[in-house]
């Protein structure tokens, strides 16, 4: 009786063990390929030089790309649209209409865009601040948290802001 008491406590901890394992293969599974997202909207903003709205431009691209992944994270922005630098969130990724909208405090984005200057205010050089969401959910203890993933695009002379403005002419 004593032996099949350990044993049973035994496999107990192994099967413990084993799910705490998988559940850290799944954090850095899914952690791992929101930084590739990240990486690949990086890389479109520099690659169209801004944010661009007309059709085939970045937003869109970026739009189908999140789509296509299988990403449906969402999270509230840092930035509001009464800062100074152009701050922008994607409400909806999975319609034809690739518009962003001005990151309002009280709404859920599924990625966030903003702004930053760089240098004097005459000086046309900047770079784009990206945050996506990372959304930890387990099928039986349901969502245990809602992670940032941060990004910077390389300065861009000249950048493209949405709608199709230089950001440093207003």
């Amino acid at each position: 009786m004593r032996e099949s008491i350990g044993g049973a406590w035994f496999i107990g901890l192994i099967i413990t063990f084993m799910m705490v394992f998988v559940g850290y293969l799944t954090v850095m599974i899914n952690y791992s390929n929101s930084f590739k997202i990240k990486n690949e909207v990086v890389h479109i903003i520099e690659k169209y030089e801004g944010l661009t709205e007309r059709n085939g431009g970045s937003v869109q691209i970026i739009n189908q790309y999140l789509a296509n992944t299988g990403y449906n994270s969402r999270g509230k922005c840092p930035c509001s649209s009464e800062d100074n630098n152009a701050c922008y969130g994607a409400s909806n990724i999975f319609d034809n209409h690739h518009n962003l909208e001005n990151v309002q405090k009280d709404k859920t984005y599924y990625y966030c865009v903003q702004f930053e200057k760089s240098g004097k205010s005459e000086d046309e050089t900047g770079y784009y601040d990206i945050q996506l969401f990372l959304k930890f959910d387990l099928p039986v203890l349901g969502q245990l948290g809602n992670f940032t993933i941060k990004g910077q695009t390389i300065k861009i002379k000249h950048p493209v802001n949405y709608g199709g403005a230089h950001p440093g002419k207003e």
